[in-house]
């Protein structure tokens, strides 16, 4: 039977494809000179790497707020649906590999013209045909191959991006909540502030109906009254503004958003160690993508390089033709045909080395940017530890400065009341013990934030674990 010759023959074609070799280029990881200065053990490694950083904070709204966002970001749902788009490409790009068999029938009746037709044949007729067709192209020199390859690294990378996505879901969220708690605690101050002007030129008045003190004096408390009070409404549109934008990256509608802990309470809640791990930058999810970029630039070029050789391809067909559906199995109806394809350029005016040289560049594009972005993770991290810990050094001494203008403003007060100084005095006092407070509050966000960008510009294994709280881990939805 010609189908068993067939099969035959395919196993035989088979066992010779597997083992043919594949031109191009094997990927091999550029070697990447890392600080050594980074180092810790790979168990402290191992914690670091894969903390839920945002857990530090102790704060069980921040942990949910999280949580909502990783569940409805409509950002990462559609980089999902990017996800699964790639998967479907490399499906198709994967197919070419196996024997592609299809079917076709038909059925048409005829009638032929009994003035244009020979005596005796102008009567109607059926014509039934039926047949399977096989074609299969061999990958000898493993072009297809090499396009599969550079498929899955295409898929990996923007599975990269999507984690991409998560781990700047997670940091957004974090800032955006630490921004609303900033703004809350520079709201308490102010109005804390206002209210006190408040009383003060109470006593202004007070003492100015008494004789005591000249108007000058009360006009001068209004006007620190005016100036606390005005820092009230830009406070309130700073976090209603806030607001909304952490309510779109929950996926919902602009919206109030539940507090939990204080600035000041969020602020002790965290520390980093002194040294880290630099080959944790390998696993942010830009640098993967980079490197699948890379590979998959790097197998491309095996796809040009094909190009030089012979396209190998076999088809066939079996089925059955006749007039009548019961002549359809009979040996007369039966129709065949099998044969191999050869195509081979000769002569192509340089478009296949235009084709390998537009590869090989695109592979030096990509070796370029897969360093790029090494550099640029090493120097975020690097960023980002400098800032956290002269953050924090700062914070520390504008909280003494807090401390020392409050002694200040007591003491002028205690002088004003006795009569050894004037109003500009507690005015000057009042007025730089304000600022300080609304610095030191900024310098609280800014420490806690530089936190947050330390995990952000690391990456590591805590971007898996926030992964896994997404709609995409929850469904085990291939990612």
């Amino acid at each position: 039977m010609p189908t068993l010759k067939l099969v035959r023959l395919s196993l035989i074609l088979t066992t010779l494809l597997l083992n043919a070799c594949m031109v191009g280029p094997d990927y091999q990881r550029p070697e990447v000179t890392l600080p050594p200065q980074w180092r810790l053990t790979p168990q402290q490694a191992g914690q670091l790497a894969n903390i839920q950083w945002w857990d530090q904070f102790q704060d069980p709204q921040l942990s949910k707020l999280t949580q909502t966002a990783l569940q409805g970001n409509l950002d990462l749902i559609r980089a999902t649906a990017v996800v699964q788009e790639y998967y479907g490409r490399y499906g198709v790009s994967r197919s070419a590999l196996f024997p592609q068999l299809g079917a076709d029938a038909s059925y048409n009746r005829y009638q032929m013209s009994e003035l244009t037709s020979p005596p005796g044949t102008g009567h109607a007729f059926n014509d039934l045909s039926a047949a399977l067709g096989l074609a299969w192209e061999l990958d000898f020199w493993g072009r297809i191959r090499r396009g599969n390859e550079a498929t899955w690294a295409d898929i990996l990378s923007q599975e990269a991006n999507r984690r991409a996505v998560v781990l700047s879901l997670v940091s957004a969220v974090a800032s955006a909540y630490l921004d609303l708690r900033t703004f809350d605690a520079q709201l308490e101050v102010s109005k804390e502030t206002w209210q006190t002007r408040r009383k003060a030129l109470t006593l202004m008045q007070d003492r100015f109906k008494a004789g005591v003190i000249s108007q000058l004096d009360v006009r001068q408390a209004e006007s620190e009254v005016l100036t606390a009070e005005a820092a009230i409404p830009a406070l309130e549109q700073a976090i209603a503004t806030t607001e909304n934008a952490l309510s779109v990256l929950l996926g919902q509608n602009p919206g109030p958003i539940s507090r939990g802990k204080t600035l000041a309470e969020l602020n002790q809640a965290h520390t980093i160690p002194a040294d880290l791990p630099s080959q944790l930058i390998e696993q942010r999810p830009d640098v993967v993508s980079a490197e699948q970029g890379l590979i998959a630039a790097n197998a491309r070029i095996g796809v040009a390089r094909a190009g030089y050789f012979p396209s190998i391809s076999l088809t066939g067909s079996y089925g059955y033709a006749g007039t009548q559906l019961n002549d359809w199995f009979k040996n007369p109806g039966q129709a065949w045909a099998f044969g191999p394809e050869i195509s081979l350029p000769i002569f192509t005016a340089g478009r296949i080395a235009g084709q390998v040289e537009v590869a090989e560049s695109q592979k030096a594009q990509a070796l370029a940017a897969y360093k790029q972005s090494i550099l640029n993770a090493m120097r975020e991290v690097n960023d980002a530890l400098v800032s956290f810990q002269k953050t924090g050094e700062r914070e520390s001494l504008i909280g003494r400065q807090v401390q020392v203008l409050g002694d200040y403003l007591a003491l002028s007060q205690a002088r004003y009341d006795e009569g050894q100084t004037s109003y500009l005095e507690v005015l000057d006092a009042e007025r730089r013990l304000f600022e300080v407070k609304l610095n030191y509050i900024n310098l609280q966000n800014q420490r806690s934030q530089q936190f947050v960008k330390v995990f952000s510009s690391l990456g590591g294994g805590w971007v898996t674990k926030a992964d896994e709280m997404t709609v995409a881990g929850n469904t085990g939805m291939p990612r």
